[in-house]
């Protein structure tokens, strides 16, 4: 048997939807008071993922690189291999030239600066000057070949800088330096090299060969460290930072859930049975208003929070467009809606996450390839 009420239902529920999109009358854009816009909503839903996906994009792609080029170098450091020109990573000690008594030497130049707060003292060491000395020097290897280093001016030095030298109070230098015997390993580009006779002169068919090691694409590293070992530190740096951006996705999506829900939703539209103004008082005494407005929903009714404006277009009786969502239920609006307080949250993770990534990233590199400046608690050295 069919219910009375059905058919008049059904033909009340499709009057009501025309007239949402017909009758001027209908509000069909009424929103929750505390929540943004549909508009700004979407754009924030956009936004805030596609950003938080692109952090996971680049820190995967680091990541992987990273690891990449520390089984390149690793796959480079044979100490029985035989000599062949291209690029190599070749381990050795370090030995002077002839006719120098430096090999590589960095003098990193610091400013200092002390301040007072509450009878606590902090200081912090700037750099303000790093000057580099490069000199030819021979690695001999572990079968005693000697490969003569031809540095260039933009070395790069993995080397600590365990010299400190205090020239006044508030200027210091620190030093790193290859010195004899030191073991060392150094990227770069093997090839065969002349050697001057005695005389100054080029030889033709006497002249003699030795192996030189040189610049790649203008660049070379010297490490005290295996040079994987610093490639790993930095790909797990990417890592950790791709488990916090899948994290901080993970977290968006389900800040949004609701708003997915209601995206999804069907209209439903309702009666309007009551509306209210209350007037409260906040803490400092000034007074707060609220609009609500209750629509009965089936057998049950509930009760809406709407701005000022729409509290007064809006009248008993009126028709209204409402969706539920999953977590929060009915709500009003023919559009899904984030609440104020998510839009805030989602732009916080979504900001504060690559500026910590970009902050991080770059304290965190090797002293040889950002400024070297130190901070801590006390004052600065005494004269």
């Amino acid at each position: 048997m069919v219910s009375p009420q059905g058919p008049s239902t059904r033909v009340k529920d499709d009057y009501r939807s025309l007239a949402i999109y017909c009758d001027a009358v209908v509000i069909s854009d009424v929103f929750p008071s505390a929540d943004a816009g549909p508009t700004t909503s979407w754009g924030i839903v956009i936004l805030t993922s596609v950003a938080t996906l692109a952090m996971i994009v680049l820190t995967y792609g680091r990541a992987r690189k990273r690891r990449q080029l520390a089984a390149e170098a690793a796959s480079l450091l044979d100490a029985k291999a035989t000599l062949r020109e291209g690029e190599v990573v070749l381990t050795g000690v370090v030995e002077h030239a002839d006719d120098h008594e430096v090999a590589v030497k960095v003098d990193v130049v610091q400013h200092g600066t002390e301040s007072e707060s509450s009878g606590s003292w902090s200081y912090s060491w700037l750099e303000v000057d790093r000057t580099i000395v490069v000199k030819p020097f021979y690695l001999v290897l572990a079968d005693h070949t000697r490969i003569r280093v031809l540095a260039p001016s933009n070395v790069e030095v993995a080397d600590a800088l365990d010299q400190k030298v205090l020239i006044t109070r508030s200027h210091r230098v620190l030093s790193a330096e290859l010195i004899p015997g030191e073991a060392l390993h150094v990227q770069g580009r093997l090839e065969r090299g002349s050697i001057l006779k005695p005389g100054g002169e080029r030889g033709y068919r006497d002249e003699a060969y030795e192996w030189q090691l040189v610049p790649s694409h203008g660049r070379m590293l010297l490490s005290s460290e295996p040079l994987g070992r610093g490639l790993e530190e930095r790909a797990r740096f990417h890592r950790r930072y791709l488990i916090r951006s899948s994290c901080v996705f993970v977290v968006l999506q389900l800040l949004f859930a609701n708003f997915y829900s209601r995206a999804v939703a069907p209209d439903r539209v309702v009666t309007v049975i009551d509306k209210q103004h209350v007037v409260s008082q906040d803490d400092d005494g000034d007074d707060v208003h609220d609009y609500h407005l209750t629509a009965s929903i089936g057998t049950t009714s509930d009760q809406f929070d709407i701005d000022s404006d729409d509290f007064l277009r809006i009248e008993p009786g009126t028709d209204i467009v409402i969706r539920k969502g999953i977590f929060f239920g009915w709500d009003v609006g023919n559009k899904p809606t984030l609440f104020f307080m998510t839009v805030v949250m989602s732009l916080l993770l979504a900001s504060l996450l690559p500026l910590l990534y970009l902050l991080r990233r770059t304290s965190t590199r090797p002293w040889f390839r950002r400024k070297v400046n130190n901070s801590g608690t006390g004052q600065l050295p005494g004269d």
